[in-house]
């Protein structure tokens, strides 16, 4: 029933569907973990959480569509469900729904790599803003309290 040329179009479908499901998996596991401490679960974790199951999701579903186009429709054409006309109309749309999905993927994942940036960015001036403050709370105390603590006065 599969030809020879079928069968390596068939692995990667089967690849790309796995993969895809373990991803989805995988982050799903990892938002219910971060969903159990209020204080992470926040929006933004969960549009990235979001994003990232889009992203698996367009996978496994450009697997699909490789299995369709592949695999399934030559072997209706072999079995004469279809004919020639309607084959070349089905294959035709089925590539040009894995473009948009690929598109749709590519633009997704890049949303979520420019989120991230954009967060850990946020997060390194927050650290900094945070760094800045205790030293002048140190800075303070010093000032108060004298510098008992100072490098020269514990070497005596």
């Amino acid at each position: 029933m599969l030809t020879q040329v079928e069968i390596p179009g068939l692995l990667c479908t089967a690849l790309l569907v796995l993969g895809g499901l373990s991803l989805g998996v995988w982050h799903w596991l990892s938002w219910t973990k971060i969903a159990e401490t209020p204080a992470e679960a926040t929006p933004t974790r969960w549009g990235q959480c979001r994003r990232r199951l889009q992203v698996a999701g367009l996978i496994a579903f450009e697997g699909v569509l490789l299995c369709l186009g592949d695999t399934v429709l030559p072997i209706l054409q072999r079995q004469q469900s279809i004919s020639e006309v309607r084959m070349a109309l089905l294959w035709t749309i089925d590539v040009l729904v894995m473009l948009l999905a690929a598109i749709c993927l590519v633009l997704v994942a890049m949303s979520d790599v420019v989120t991230s940036i954009s967060q850990s960015r946020m997060e390194r001036l927050r650290s900094r803003q945070q760094e800045r403050v205790l030293c002048e709370e140190i800075e303070r105390y010093r000032e108060l309290h004298g510098d008992d603590e100072s490098p020269s006065s514990r070497s005596r």
